[in-house]
């Protein structure tokens, strides 16, 4: 059995500890919610441009706008998160990966959606490194309670 397995509350009355605390399921709770709303669009508008006339190079440059954008926010997440702190980089992760989507309800252009992909993909970075980092480097002691 591992040690994991057998950690008991600090009270010393021989009850479990809670292997996922409460900030730590919100945690993989915004990480489940950006994940998919992230993947709702992904293969929706590469289509979307072949359809428009693009082709498939259209439709690719489309995909490496949202991959660019994804690697650019990673880069610069720490950095962000140093200074804004974890809430407000997932907040404005969020409304990156979810916002943009409305300038499609209207035109259909390929800029714009090179423009949309590439901002998603800066949403989607900031939330994959939000959500990511406090659940893979926390203590254990901070997860078990």
């Amino acid at each position: 059995m591992s040690t994991l397995a057998q950690a008991r509350t600090a009270a010393g009355d021989g009850a479990p500890a809670r292997l996922i605390s409460l900030p730590l399921g919100l945690t993989f709770l915004a990480e489940f919610t950006s994940l998919t709303s992230f993947f709702l669009l992904l293969s929706v508008l590469p289509m979307l441009a072949a359809a428009a006339g693009a082709g498939s190079s259209g439709a690719g440059l489309i995909t490496g706008s949202l991959l660019l954008g994804t690697v650019a926010s990673e880069a610069a997440a720490a950095a962000g998160i140093r200074r804004f702190g974890y809430r407000t980089m997932l907040a404005g992760g969020a409304v990156l990966l979810g916002a943009p989507a409305l300038a499609l309800l209207w035109r259909e252009p390929q800029a714009v959606m090179l423009g949309v992909s590439f901002v998603r993909g800066l949403g989607f970075g900031l939330c994959g490194v939000v959500t990511g980092a406090p659940s893979s480097t926390a203590p254990p002691a901070s997860i078990v309670r």
